[in-house]
């Protein structure tokens, strides 16, 4: 009989990784409710799990936001903001029903076959939007283009773990949803994602090269491959690109003119400057969840229309929570790594730790153009990182035999 762990754990992973980049609402719902009753299961053993710090980081990084919140909303009111951090929840008990999946082998193949299979399903989403609409923000008939594309992309660059854990034969077959996942992101125009394509590259070869994850011959053939696809995509028109066009014409103003009042770049610098400014007025806990946004606009040098976020989730944390704020978002992004090092001198530890600093790195640099916690979808994808993780470092330790020192 299967195991209920293991049939929580893939329908979680089924959720996000195949239903959520073509429909977000029914992935969102799946993955939260799997992630309730999975709760259930699991809460009687969070003490004896409190040391892994993909356990215990995020659940602190919650609390100082509460805290921040309670503070700089002025009265409990301000806990309602905690309501956008919640998928945080979900990570734990889905992490330690990682560890009763005793009978079952778990294979990388299953989050890496899901996930291309996700990315694929996003580019098809990209490829019907342009033949029918001819839009050059492909994306939006499922999710705003910006979430879209931020989802696409991390999905994407999920099943490259099976290749750095060398998990079977058909490993770089994988590498696929990568290729699906960025297409995706190019049609969609959305320039932050974009951008993040070789943050993410780049922080993946560094990482896989420096800890030996890959030989070095497979990291410098693969970089080569990887800079001649760049090259005949630039030779064969790839620079029509919608979002590359963005990202040029961008660059092209910028270097010309500095960043030209009334576009939607000095908007978003506004909500920075203004940010930095309601920081610098309440250091300590901010504003809170509700008038943050409100307290940028009185710093910045335009009005701009209400907005949930200011684009930016260093910003948000800065405004929102102040320096307390500013500690829970270090916990967050240094969850997946701080665990993946745990397991460092194992077998898969290297590999483990090329990874979460590969992810990271993307929902990191995601943030900087656009608000990635906060919203639903996207914290969604940020616990599915570090329940991967925590699955892989579980499976790390049970590996016998030990890792290079």
């Amino acid at each position: 009989m299967l195991n209920p762990s293991f049939i929580l754990l893939l329908l979680a992973l089924a959720a996000m990784l195949f239903v959520a980049p073509f429909n977000p609402e029914v992935g969102n719902i799946a993955y939260l409710s799997i992630s309730g009753l999975a709760l259930l299961l699991t809460l009687p053993k969070l003490a004896s799990e409190w040391h892994r710090p993909v356990i215990w980081m995020p659940l602190v990084a919650f609390a100082l936001i509460a805290i921040a919140y309670g503070f700089g909303h002025g009265s409990i009111d301000g806990l309602i903001g905690l309501i956008y951090f919640a998928p945080i929840l979900t990570i734990f008990p889905l992490a330690i029903a990682a560890q009763k999946v005793q009978s079952e082998r778990w294979h990388l193949t299953w989050p890496a076959v899901l996930a291309t299979m996700g990315a694929a399903a996003a580019m098809v989403v990209t490829i019907s939007d342009y033949l029918h609409t001819g839009t050059i923000r492909a994306g939006e008939s499922v999710a705003n283009p910006i979430h879209f594309a931020d989802v696409a992309l991390l999905v994407g660059f999920i099943p490259i773990v099976a290749v750095l854990l060398r998990a079977d034969r058909r490993r770089w077959f994988y590498l696929g949803g990568t290729v699906f996942g960025c297409v995706a992101v190019l049609m969609s125009g959305s320039r932050g994602a974009i951008i993040t394509i070789p943050a993410m590259l780049a922080t993946g070869y560094i990482a896989a090269g420096a800890l030996n994850v890959l030989p070095r011959r497979a990291v410098f053939i693969s970089a080569a491959a990887v800079f001649v696809m760049g090259v005949a995509g630039i030779a064969f028109g790839g620079t029509q690109v919608s979002g590359i066009q963005r990202i040029l014409v961008d660059v092209q103003t910028m270097l010309a003119n500095g960043v030209p009042p009334g576009s939607q770049n000095y908007e978003r610098v506004q909500m920075i400057i203004g940010g930095w400014g309601a920081f610098l007025e309440r250091p300590i806990f901010g504003h809170g969840p509700l008038n943050f946004q409100g307290a940028a606009e009185r710093f910045g040098d335009i009005p701009y229309a209400p907005v949930p976020h200011l684009h930016n989730d260093i910003i948000d944390f800065l405004a929102s929570a102040g320096v307390v704020g500013l500690v829970a978002f270090a916990l967050l992004m240094l969850a997946p790594i701080a665990e993946a090092w745990r397991v460092r001198m194992t077998t898969q530890g290297p590999a483990l730790i090329a990874y979460a600093l590969m992810m990271v790195s993307g929902y990191f640099v995601m943030g900087l153009t656009n608000a990635m916690f906060g919203i639903l979808t996207l914290t969604n994808y940020y616990a599915l990182i570090c329940v991967l993780t925590a699955i892989l470092a579980e499976q790390a330790t049970r590996e016998v035999s030990p890792a290079r020192s």
